[in-house]
């Protein structure tokens, strides 16, 4: 049984929707960090707002995809279509890697320009999540 673009497309909207409130909604509430317990509590956090956030460019990404080919009116049209927007991809994509190098790194180091720079990190990918899917709204 072939399930309706429409309804698959509504669900991915939803679970976008759902991942994107959770990424945000760890971040504000478990970001700070001071002592070494917080700092556990900031490098988990971000963890789960950047798994989230992949989560929810994950959904994007499917939909945006289907979309591309859907819309094609020939096999070279859709070829190139999604080679574009593949290409303009590979930008979340390295922005992701960038965050969990940076959370690994956090791990891996006690200081505090590590937790910086992973705060920093995490905080780019949201926003370019939250550009690229409209955040959730």
């Amino acid at each position: 049984m072939k399930i309706p673009l429409a309804i698959v497309h509504r669900r991915r909207v939803e679970v976008l929707r759902l991942a994107w409130l959770a990424a945000i909604l760890s971040f504000i509430c478990l970001a700070p960090a001071c002592a070494a317990s917080q700092r556990e509590s900031t490098i988990k956090a971000a963890l789960i707002t950047t798994d989230a956030a992949r989560d929810a460019f994950i959904a994007y990404d499917d939909t945006a995809q289907d979309k591309i080919v859907t819309a094609a009116t020939s096999l070279e049209q859709g070829r190139a279509a999604l080679a574009d927007y593949r290409e303009k991809r590979a930008r979340y994509v390295t922005a992701f890697a960038v965050a969990y190098r940076a959370i690994a790194v956090a791990v891996t180091l006690n200081d505090q320009p590590s937790l910086t720079g992973m705060q920093a990190a995490v905080a780019q990918v949201l926003a370019a999540v939250a550009a690229v899917t409209g955040g959730g709204k």
